[in-house]
């Protein structure tokens, strides 16, 4: 184990054309489809799917996609909406942009899902008007 008790050295500033040249990662979808699945779909469960090329589908309950959006959120801090989150499924399907960039977070078939996360989160509060207090 260790432990840092203070620290009295000031790390170096970035030279100022860093930010410039370190790319900006988007964080939307490029493209983005969000339904209610087919209620005789055979899918059943929760699923998120991450292809190469960027192509994400993601199948779940309203619920579970706010709860993926944000993390694997505790649903006790999900209050409000309708009754039907828990039993309407949505499918989604998206594109991200692929990205080569390193992540501190997994990375599946070149995209990192921290920023697919934000991504779908974007997605949901644009779509259904979120708030997020």
């Amino acid at each position: 184990m260790i432990a840092i008790d203070g620290a009295n050295e000031r790390p170096t500033a970035n030279a100022p054309e860093v930010s410039q040249k370190l790319p900006v990662p988007t964080m939307e979808f490029e493209v983005a489809e969000i339904k209610p699945e087919d209620p005789d779909s055979d899918i059943k469960g929760s699923s998120v799917g991450i292809q190469r090329g960027g192509r994400v589908r993601v199948d779940m309950t309203l619920k579970g996609l706010i709860q993926e959006a944000w993390g694997d959120l505790n649903p006790d801090l999900i209050v409000g909406g309708p009754k039907s989150m828990d039993a309407t499924r949505f499918e989604v399907i998206a594109k991200a942009p692929a990205t080569d960039l390193a992540s501190d977070g997994a990375v599946f078939n070149g995209i990192d899902i921290d920023s697919m996360r934000t991504m779908l989160r974007a997605l949901l509060v644009e779509r259904f008007h979120l708030a997020t207090h």
